[in-house]
């Protein structure tokens, strides 16, 4: 039985952790404090269960449960030596942890697996993706579209922090392989690949519980 949704899509030196019912409402730390004062309660909920899970998560990898700030881009600011990303939707959040000399950094991501009838998924799937969805649908009865979103907010969460560079949903192309649950992101923007340093990354998804989870460790 996995311990947590996202058990087994990242390696096993990799830290989950995913928010208890109490881990929603109170302990955050002093210095975290003042990014939710003026909040919404969704908002404020939403970090409060998400420092709490990357606090336990520095202490599972035997660090100090120091507080979580807020970095460049909204960034969660993880202590030096440690990659980090956190998740949350409805119901839902996890924080993940990995113990990096600067040469590794992961992401996750988990979305719900309901349709999004919107007018800004043409911003976030290309014609190549679309035509991808189609054939996927009719494999297996999911939100693909959201596994595509995932993917690529996966993507750059792991990217920023090291980057610091804004990458746009367009400028990378989501394959997806349903029988191993994997998915290779390409970038297509020249800009983008040169200062990342590569142009193909691999990826893992999972849909469990009503949620698309995705993750990606760049090494």
């Amino acid at each position: 039985m996995k311990s947590t949704l996202f058990e087994g899509l990242l390696p096993p030196s990799a830290v989950i952790v995913e928010a208890e019912p109490g881990m929603w409402e109170s302990g955050l730390l002093p210095d975290e404090l003042p990014y939710v004062q003026r909040c919404v309660d969704k908002r404020r909920r939403e970090f409060t269960a998400g420092r709490n899970c990357a606090r336990r998560a520095l202490q599972q990898l035997g660090l100090d449960a120091s507080a979580i700030l807020v970095g460049s881009g909204r960034a969660p600011q993880f202590p030096a030596g440690v990659s980090g990303s956190i998740t949350h939707t409805v119901n839902y959040c996890a924080a993940a942890a990995i113990c990096s000399d600067g040469s590794l950094s992961l992401g996750i991501d988990a979305e719900s697996d309901r349709s999004r009838d919107d007018e800004t998924w043409p911003l976030v799937v290309s014609a190549s993706e679309r035509t991808q969805i189609a054939v996927l649908n009719c494999q297996k009865a999911h939100c693909w579209e959201r596994l595509f979103f995932s993917a690529k907010e996966a993507f750059y969460k792991a990217t920023f922090p090291r980057h610091l560079q804004f990458i746009d949903f367009r400028d990378v192309v989501v394959e997806v392989q349903p029988q191993d649950e994997v998915f290779a992101l390409r970038i297509i923007t020249p800009a983008i690949s040169a200062l990342v340093g590569r142009q193909t990354f691999i990826g893992r998804y999972r849909f469990e519980a009503g949620l698309v989870l995705t993750a990606i460790v760049i090494g």
